[in-house]
């Protein structure tokens, strides 16, 4: 049987204590790596006793909604997937009659999303809740059922908003790493990062610490992942990756390679898990001439991790191809609508930023030079997205 340390311990039945005699609706605890958070969450939720139909376990995007299920919370859904379900009706027009599409001679559907029937639901259990954006968190406590959330303060927060959880009212600390993680060079260099001491070259057990001009090819085709911090580098190592696995001359995906999806499509859910920008995963057909119509191809996508892939879905063939520039015009705003289909990138390299949620056993993580208020959260994110290895790469220094 699992022996937990005393901080732990304290923790669990304040937790429990909350949810049975407490008026407060939220319940938020944080704590860096190998502090215990998943095996914590699991715990809390088992001691609480309630039946497994009557707790909900999600995060927000799909990516950590996986994560989860592999350690041990196997219902596991994205916080839309869970709140939500997709309603097709028919669009009327003034007079109450179906409009018809004047290509196809068929009634245009409108899609919308209704609030699913949560009443049997005693608690939300939220991880990676710093993850969260706050225009969520007035769509999840107005469910009025008890939140229980998790997750790392010092990882990355949402792009373009606030956290929604962790980062105001009381939050429970783990500091003491277990026993299991106490020799993980993960973890210590980890710590290291946050504190923004200098990483130096060298062998660390299951980190290995270089320069790039040391990178080799065994070590770049044997990454899960390459995780780097601006755009342009991941662009290039994409780009480099192809040409080594001898199919650069294709612009279309083939089977087997590596893509991330960019963007949200809530319309869009396997198996609980929605197409969420970030999650990544592998071709699993090669598209031909049929699937593609000048403006879309159609692939199977099989989600790392996962046991449920997207069949057959369509992916825009103009930002599939597209340059960095051309992309990020195309995902704002006012450019998607005239882009039919998901929009979808090569996934071999991805930000760190992108990365957030996701988790690999092993992969290799470019250091770069960013911004002095975000260089540590970068390097500490980057560091604690793999559980068992990395290889940290350091920019070779110049001398002047």
């Amino acid at each position: 049987m699992f022996e937990f340390t005393d901080e732990q311990e304290k923790l669990i039945q304040d937790a429990v204590n909350w949810y049975w005699n407490s008026s407060e609706q939220v319940f938020q605890f944080a704590g860096g790596p190998g502090t215990g958070k998943s095996v914590i969450l699991n715990e809390i939720i088992r001691r609480i006793g309630l039946l497994p139909e009557q707790v909900e376990t999600m995060a927000y995007t799909g990516a950590a909604a996986i994560v989860m299920r592999t350690k041990g919370l196997i219902r596991s859904k994205t916080i839309h997937s869970t709140m939500y379900e997709m309603v097709s009706e028919p669009l009327l027009d003034e007079r109450g009659n179906p409009v018809l599409d004047t290509y196809f001679n068929t009634p245009i559907e409108r899609v919308t999303f209704v609030p699913r029937n949560l009443s049997n639901i005693k608690l939300f259990a939220i991880d990676e809740a710093g993850t969260v954006p706050m225009t969520m968190r007035k769509d999840i406590l107005d469910q009025g059922i008890k939140t229980l959330v998790c997750g790392d303060l010092d990882q990355l927060p949402p792009v373009m908003d606030e956290p929604a959880f962790l980062y105001n009212g009381t939050v429970h600390h783990l500091t003491k790493i277990m026993r299991q993680a106490g020799g993980s060079a993960i973890v210590y260099l980890s710590q290291r990062a946050k504190a923004n001491l200098p990483i130096s070259t060298g062998l660390y057990g299951d980190v290995y610490v270089i320069t790039e001009d040391e990178v080799n090819d065994f070590m770049l085709l044997n990454s899960q992942v390459i995780l780097c911090g601006k755009n342009i580098t991941r662009e290039n190592l994409n780009i480099k990756m192809r040409e080594k696995l001898g199919v650069s001359n294709s612009r279309f995906p083939c089977p087997g390679e590596k893509v991330i999806c960019r963007k949200n499509n809530w319309k869009l859910e396997s198996g609980g898990i929605n197409l969420t920008n970030g999650l990544s995963g592998v071709v699993g057909n090669a598209p031909d001439v049929s699937s593609f119509d000048g403006k879309t191809f159609r692939i199977d996508f099989y989600p790392t991790l996962s046991n449920y892939p997207f069949i057959d879905i369509p992916v825009n063939y103009r930002y599939f191809v597209a340059g960095i520039n051309e992309r990020k015009d195309i995902k704002s705003t006012r450019f998607t609508s005239r882009f039919p289909g998901n929009l979808f990138e090569f996934g071999y390299a991805q930000t760190v930023h992108l990365a957030q949620g996701s988790q690999w056993t092993y992969g290799m993580y470019y250091e770069e030079f960013m911004h002095p208020d975000i260089n540590a959260r970068l390097n500490y994110t980057a560091l604690t997205r793999f559980s068992q290895g990395c290889i940290y790469v350091k920019r070779k220094r110049k001398y002047f």
